[in-house]
Order: C-alpha cells, then sequence, then structure tokens
C-alpha cells in the first residue's frame, strides 16, 4: 500500500485493522452457519466472495477500493477458516488431534509456498499476482466440491443438539470463553516475532534477510513437526491440554530468549523454542476445545477459537509496540513472558471447571 498508493504506514495499519476485524466478524459467522447449515454452503460462500475480492483488486486502481476490498477479503477469509477445521475434525472420529494438526501443517506449508511464488510473481506483474490468486481459489473449490464428504448433515448436528448436546454447550460454555481468552493471549505474544522482532533484530545490527531466515527455519521445523509429532505422542502419551501448558512454557522460554539475544545464534535458538510451542498449542487448543462440546456446536466453536486468534494478532503489534517504544526491547519481551505465564495459568482453570461439572453431573 506504501508503494502503490503512497500512503503512510499508520494508514496502511488502519486497513490492516479493519482486515483483521472483519476476519473475526467472519470467524464467529462462519462457524454459526456452519452448524446451521453446514460446512459446504459456508465454504462456497467464503471462497466465491474471495475470488471475485481478488480478481477485483487486480482491477481497482483507488486507495479506497483497495482498502474496502481487502477489507471484505478478510470477512470472506474468515469465514472459510473455522469450518475447514470444522470440517476435518468431523470427518476423523477418534483423530480429532491429528485432523487438527494435518490442517495446521498444510496450512501453514501453503503460507510458505504462497509468499514465495507470490513474491516472484509480483515481480513479473500486480495483476497477474491478484488473478493467480483468484484462479487458486477456483481450484480449490473445485476440490473440495469434488473429493469433501460432511459425514454430518446439519440436520443431524441439530436433533443432536436438541437431544442433549445443548446442555454440554451450555456447560462448557465457560470453558470456552475462558480457552479463547487463553488462545488471544497466546497469539498476542506470538505476534511480536512479526511486529516487534524485526526491530530489535535490526537494533542488534542484524539484517533484515538474516531475520527472514529465520522463518524458514520456523516453516521447516513446521512441516516436519508431524510425523515426528505423531509418533511421539504414540510413544509418550500427552493430552491435548498437557501440550497447550508445554508449548505456552515453551513460548515464554522463547520470549525471554530473544529480549536478551544479542547473536544471531541467540535469536535463532529463540525462533526454535517459539517455534515448538507453536507446533504444540496452536492444534492443541481447538481439539481440547472440540472434546468439551458435542457434534451440533463445532462451528461456533471453531468459529470464536479462530477469532480469538484473530483478536490477538490484532492486539499484539500495538501493545508490543507501545512497550517497545517506552521501556525497549529487553522490556517488553519480559512483560510478554510474564504474560505468557498469566496465559498458562488460564489455560489451567477450563478442566478445573470441566472436572467440576462433571463431579455435578455425576451426582445428578
Amino acid at each position: 500500500m506504501h508503494d502503490a498508493f503512497g500512503r503512510t504506514a499508520s494508514a496502511a495499519g488502519l486497513v490492516l485493522l479493519f482486515n483483521n476485524g472483519a476476519s473475526f466478524v467472519g470467524n464467529v459467522l462462519g462457524g454459526f452457519i456452519y452448524d446451521r447449515w453446514g460446512g459446504k454452503t459456508t465454504v462456497y460462500a467464503g471462497i466465491i466472495g474471495s475470488a471475485s475480492v481478488v480478481t477485483a483488486m487486480g482491477i481497482v486502481r483507488d486507495f479506497y477500493g483497495y482498502a474496502a476490498l481487502l477489507t471484505l477479503l478478510g470477512f470472506f477469509g474468515g469465514l472459510v477458516y473455522p469450518v475447514i477445521n470444522a470440517v476435518a475434525v468431523s470427518s476423523s472420529p477418534g483423530e480429532e488431534l491429528k485432523a487438527v494438526n494435518r490442517i495446521f501443517v498444510s496450512h501453514n506449508i501453503g503460507m510458505a509456498l504462497g509468499a514465495s511464488l507470490g513474491g516472484l510473481i509480483a515481480d513479473m506483474s500486480i495483476r497477474a499476482l491478484f488473478f493467480g490468486n483468484a484462479l487458486l481459489y477456483v481450484l480449490f473449490l473445485v476440490m473440495f466440491a469434488a473429493f469433501i464428504h460432511e459425514p454430518i448433515t446439519p440436520g443431524q448436528a441439530a436433533r443432536s443438539n436438541r437431544s442433549g448436546d445443548g446442555r454440554e454447550v451450555a456447560h462448557g460454555s465457560k470453558f470456552i470463553i475462558i480457552l479463547c481468552i487463553a488462545f488471544a493471549i497466546s497469539w498476542l505474544c506470538y505476534s511480536q516475532w512479526a511486529a516487534i522482532v524485526p526491530l530489535h533484530s535490526q537494533a542488534n545490527s542484524i539484517s533484515f534477510r538474516s531475520y527472514s531466515m529465520l522463518w524458514t527455519i520456523n516453516g521447516a521445523l513446521i512441516m516436519l513437526s508431524l510425523p515426528v509429532k505423531m509418533r511421539l505422542l504414540i510413544r509418550y502419551p500427552v493430552t491435548a491440554r498437557g501440550q497447550v501448558v508445554i508449548g505456552s512454557i515453551l513460548f515464554g522460554l522463547g520470549l525471554l530468549t530473544v529480549g536478551l539475544s544479542i547473536h544471531y545464534s541467540q535469536f535463532v535458538v529463540a525462533m526454535i523454542l517459539m517455534t515448538l510451542g507453536e507446533i504444540l498449542v496452536f492444534p492443541s487448543v481447538p481439539a481440547w476445545a472440540l472434546e468439551k462440546v458435542g457434534p451440533g456446536a463445532r462451528g461456533r466453536v471453531m468459529g470464536w477459537i479462530a477469532a480469538s486468534s484473530t483478536a490477538g494478532r490484532m492486539a499484539g503489534p500495538f501493545i508490543g509496540g507501545i512497550l517497545y517504544e517506552n521501556i525497549g526491547g529487553k522490556g517488553m519481551f519480559a512483560i510478554m513472558a510474564v504474560v505468557c505465564v498469566a496465559g498458562i495459568c488460564l489455560y489451567l482453570i477450563p478442566d478445573k471447571l470441566s472436572d467440576a461439572q462433571r463431579v455435578r453431573t455425576v451426582s445428578e
């Protein structure tokens, strides 16, 4: 936006804020629509809308039009994301955690490939970038329609909800709220790697190219993580809750390490710690949430989980920027590590609520 339209960084930041806000709304609405009318309806609407928007973005040359389209793209993309998780989980009974892990890894692979290919295509033509993106949306839509089959219809979900899942959802509402707050905190802390770590690394004479290599390490670890993680979990079973707590501890250690880092090797260690935390936390929170609700509420739960991650990404750069400007890198990352500890405390609360509810249910 700065190069194409000559706008300030603050103007670009405001547009991205609208994009994330629209994504938040899309996450919540997408989950609701999934529970009412099924995943395919939501995905069709989100993908057709996204393809139309990116096609228009390749044509529009006005900043305000581009800003409006980018906001719409956030909304339509937000519709789809929670539904993909919900459909994957519904298609994998008894293997919910494995399904969410596969989505997590494939999502990161797609982002890495998209960033690499997008840069190459953008060097040739910005319009080609947008039109190529639209074609990929169409390809995804065709593949989804041809190969994805929902095992639970909206009517079945509704009947299940009326026959008992409604009570389970009501009992699990406090659990989901606290889990969403904790997940937003995790994303708030993680977002500092994209928002503040570049500034901190430059202040320590580390080039932007070297900083970018940290994300290459991140992507490589994530791509290799699924088979290794699944084998380890078979040999050393750890609950979703346990994975989230261990991952959050790694988040805190990663933030402390990067705050004290001076040499590039120390930044690499910090990135490895944060990536291992990401591998454990981000797929496990949705799987953990789904353990506590019935099939009639999967869409809504996935919608709120996705929305909480969006909220964390929105608030993280703003809060991190204020702290960095006022107390510097070491103080900011130390505070974020403390925030991670607060997140761990929140993650420990939901199961206590669940255990207490289980006791009450048995006594009844």
